[in-house]
């Protein structure tokens, strides 16, 4: 994994930001935001363990959408209560340089394998 793009996605999900974020006028009562920045597309939903995990589109750095785009996670067993993940997938390679966009996810095994 690239560590300056890992680096840069939780620089911006730091306390500051979140403690910014979290005070917004605009922030949703009762909708799945991410804790800073931009989301769009779900990717990848599905269910393990009873648990479901939703990814997203995600930029941390603005609500704009512009910056490195990787894919923030939450998960949830009742659709009323969410828990944010850590961040699943990093733009981390030459290919990834518009960022990581749309793709899925699907259970194998043990584990989950997602691909975009």
């Amino acid at each position: 994994m690239n560590q300056l793009i890992h680096d840069q996605f939780e620089n911006a999900l730091d306390a500051q930001h979140r403690k910014h974020a979290a005070k917004s006028a605009d922030r949703l009562a009762y909708h799945l935001m991410p804790p800073t920045g931009w989301l769009n597309d779900p990717n990848g939903l599905h269910e393990k363990d009873g648990v479901t995990h939703i990814y997203y589109q995600f930029a941390p750095q603005n609500a704009h959408g512009t910056g490195k785009k990787g894919w923030g996670q939450y998960s949830t067993r009742n659709f009323v209560d969410f828990k944010e993940e850590p961040v699943a997938v990093y733009p981390d390679c030459e290919l990834d340089e518009g960022g990581a966009y749309s793709g899925s996810a699907y259970v194998e095994d043990d584990g989950t394998v997602s691909f975009y």
